[in-house]
């Protein structure tokens, strides 16, 4: 468990630092400025048949490749590690697809040459933007009662039933490292990158934030309802800056800070 004085301290530098983000995002908008500088990039080459087929392969495989590799067994820590090898395995498969789909450009798949740095520091406020309205509806579903008794997500109850080591190194490995790539691989990247350039932004961004949300509900437990907000402004800056360093290092952070809280008890 991580010391609740650490984590209280930790939670208020993190509203600080998403107060004074909001702070300037408002006066962006009052400015009729953009929320996020753009960065123009031309539409994605690859065809309409990628995202298609990345959306129920990524899912289905990573499942079969899961089961298969905990091989049955009830043992929590053995089933993570199985997702870390199965979504390790399917992202790059995943990658290989545009290379069926004939001639494409490095910015269809965000990482054409950029400053990384940039892109690091927009992923971060990203996250810190996002926090407090997904832990506030998160609290206020728990307040009205959507939550059932056995509420706590699966890696967490993992690292408070077995505190080690190694659990912690495959739980932040599973869920700030491999499920930020492998999920923005998949909904920004093939998902949201393509639909774009057919159809404007207003209606890909939320329909493609309510396909990520989607596929975190859990049975009894809604998580994938608070995680809205993050899905959409994960989703507006892969729109404003086709960066995929950009929305993973924002979606690792989000994660991070999430675990390192909830142990904590400060949310």
């Amino acid at each position: 468990m991580i010391n609740s004085h650490l984590t209280q301290i930790l939670l208020i530098l993190v509203l600080t630092s998403s107060s004074t983000l909001w702070y300037g995002l408002v006066n962006r908008l009052l400015r009729e400025e953009p929320v996020i500088p753009p960065r123009p990039a031309p539409p994605v080459s690859w065809p309409t048949w990628i995202p298609c087929l990345a959306l129920p392969l990524g899912i289905v495989l990573v499942l079969l490749l899961q089961f298969a590799l905990a091989g049955g067994q009830a043992d929590p820590l053995r089933g993570v590690q199985a997702s870390c090898i199965a979504r390790l395995a399917v992202l790059g498969l995943l990658l290989l697809l545009p290379w069926l789909a004939g001639r494409w450009l490095r910015s269809d798949l965000g990482v054409d040459s950029q400053p990384w740095w940039v892109e690091v520091q927009l992923g971060l406020a990203t996250a810190l933007v996002a926090f407090p309205p997904v832990v506030g509806l998160n609290l206020w579903l728990r307040h009205e009662g959507w939550y059932g008794r056995d509420a706590a997500h699966p890696l967490l109850a993992l690292l408070r039933d077995a505190p080690s080591l190694e659990t912690g190194f495959w739980v932040v490995l599973a869920a700030v490292v491999l499920a930020p790539l492998f999920e923005e691989l998949l909904y920004r990247v093939f998902l949201q990158g393509t639909w774009t350039a057919h159809a404007p932004a207003w209606l890909t961004i939320p329909v493609t934030a309510l396909l990520f949300s989607a596929v975190h509900m859990r049975r009894g437990q809604p998580d994938g309802i608070p995680l809205f907000p993050l899905a959409f402004c994960l989703g507006l800056l892969y729109h404003q800056r086709r960066s995929y360093l950009g929305v993973v290092s924002a979606h690792a952070l989000f994660n991070g800070l999430s675990i390192a809280l909830a142990l904590g008890d400060a949310i």
